[in-house]
């Protein structure tokens, strides 16, 4: 009972003001709840706005209460009830429940009333320990280890706590360097070339150093981590093999914890789902995007990117009809006009490539609607603007379009200009594929539209793409909705 009278003697003499809140209650409102207010129904938008609309100036008065509301938002975080928070996870809400906890046991020990304080600590060391929190872990294990060594001087107590102590810190100190890595990589991004030979040798070298702490240490944030490192290194050096088995490693790691880290496992799970896609394991891809929208709500943003992946493999098994049926999932949604734009840039070249193959009727749909190019390049004006691969299956598009139309003179006007743009901005190693499929389009112009002259010139370009097989096309895999091959099939069928 000591710990039960400590804390409400301790309560008792420190009044808690249910004001110090932004919490609704039955008091009278303050200029605090009044401001909060304001922010809600979005009428102050400045710091200025916000003095000038209670006090007609910014003086000492409207500092003060700025002072008390960052106080009242703080007070009322740290009452905030997340148990019928469906949105966050098992582990979200032991974590958040674990610093209150640790927070009230520092406060206690602060204020010496060490049976309080160490109640606090024995629980917060059981749960963080459960969950791989070694943040709070290490706070705990600290009050437990100076409560049995300094104050109760009990030699075993104290010795396991110390322990702990050093097995923790070790922990943590792997979790610190997990993260100082993770930063350094994106800063090298952004200074040096992605997948340049030295880069994969930079984030390798992170990776050999973090990976022997895998079996041992499961940190949320350091597993993640160190994950993502390996991954992002298997990624850029095109090695998908690789990065497939990690993936289901990774995989099967997040499926075996007791508690279920849905953001990792979902992060997992996508890089495996574009593993399978490279690697043309469709229906192992499938599985894995099924698995992915289990644990998304379909409101979530990241529903549209699983449901692309889930539209290109169809349209890459040529399984047409359920390609449609995701497109139509993703364009009757409410919330598709909401999603970023680039998201719906990639929908709109998804788009396009699917109403090229209900216009060649390789899918029959009631009602067709009409395609206008014009509309289509005016939706996707950044991925246009790249100068490199992004718009390569724009310019294919187009081109599609125009010979499928007979479109002739508007064709060999098109043709032309992609033939200046990939001689300036298209490099030949970087899109192999793209650059042969483009060079066999030029041939059709140039051939007069005639499907047997054309047949003839194309040979060598089609046996550039059958040196460099779609599955080994490497990071530019995924400009190929449709394989260059089965396009050229269906552009001779436009031709004469």
């Amino acid at each position: 009972m000591r710990f039960y009278e400590e804390i409400v003697n301790f309560i008792r003499v420190n009044t808690i003001y249910q004001g110090h809140t932004l919490i609704k209650n039955t008091r009278k409102a303050n200029y605090s709840d009044n401001l909060y207010q304001s922010l809600l129904n979005q009428e102050v938008t400045t710091e200025e706005e916000a003095a000038q609309l209670f006090f007609g100036v910014w003086d000492h008065r409207y500092r003060e209460l700025r002072q008390r509301f960052i106080s009242s938002l703080t007070t009322s975080v740290l009452m905030l009830d997340w148990s019928g928070d469906r949105s966050m996870s098992k582990y979200q809400k032991g974590y958040y429940a674990l610093i209150r906890e640790i927070a009230v046991a520092k406060i206690l020990q602060g204020k010496n009333l060490r049976d309080s304080a160490v109640y606090y600590a024995r629980r917060c060391y059981k749960k963080s320990k459960e969950l791989a929190c070694y943040d709070i872990m290490e706070d705990a294990v600290l009050i437990l280890m100076r409560y049995y060594g300094a104050v109760k001087k009990r030699q075993k107590e104290f010795e396991f706590y110390l322990n702990e102590l050093k097995q923790v810190s070790e922990y943590r100190r792997i979790e610190k360097l997990a993260d100082e890595y993770y930063s350094s990589m994106y800063v090298h991004q952004s200074k040096s070339k992605y997948d340049s030979e030295e880069s994969i040798l930079l984030y390798q070298s992170y990776y050999d150093e973090l990976s022997p702490y895998l079996d041992s240490c499961d940190s949320f944030r350091y597993q993640l981590i160190t994950r993502l490192i390996q991954a992002n290194v298997d990624s850029i050096s095109c090695d998908f093999e690789t990065l497939y088995r990690h993936c289901c490693e990774a995989v099967d790691y997040y499926l075996d914890r007791k508690v279920l880290h849905k953001t990792s496992l979902y992060i997992f799970l996508n890089q495996k789902t574009s593993a399978c896609i490279k690697l043309g394991y469709y229906e192992e891809g499938l599985y894995t995007v099924n698995q992915s929208l289990k644990l998304l709500d379909d409101n979530s943003i990241n529903w549209y990117p699983i449901k692309h992946n889930e539209f290109f493999i169809y349209m890459q098994s040529k399984d047409y009809k359920q390609a449609n049926e995701v497109y139509k999932q993703v364009f009757n949604k409410k919330q598709y006009k909401n999603i970023p734009s680039y998201m719906k840039e990639s929908w709109a070249v998804a788009e396009a490539y699917l109403h090229y193959i209900i216009e060649l009727r390789a899918l029959e749909v009631e009602k067709p609607a009409k395609f206008r190019v014009g509309r289509f390049l005016n939706s996707v004006p950044e991925f246009s603007k790249d100068k490199r691969v992004q718009n390569v299956p724009i310019l294919i598009i187009q081109i599609l379009f125009m010979i499928l139309r007979k479109r002739t003179d508007e064709a060999i006007d098109r043709i032309e200009r992609i033939e200046k743009y990939c001689s300036r901005h298209l490099r030949y190693n970087e899109a192999v594929r793209s650059n042969a499929f483009i060079k066999m389009l030029l041939e059709i112009p140039k051939n007069g539209f005639r499907k047997a002259a054309v047949v003839r010139k194309v040979e060598r370009y089609q046996k550039k793409l059958a040196e460099v097989p779609l599955h080994q096309s490497g990071k530019n895999f995924d400009l190929e909705l449709i394989p260059y091959e089965r396009l050229w099939e269906y552009v001779l069928s436009s031709l004469k």
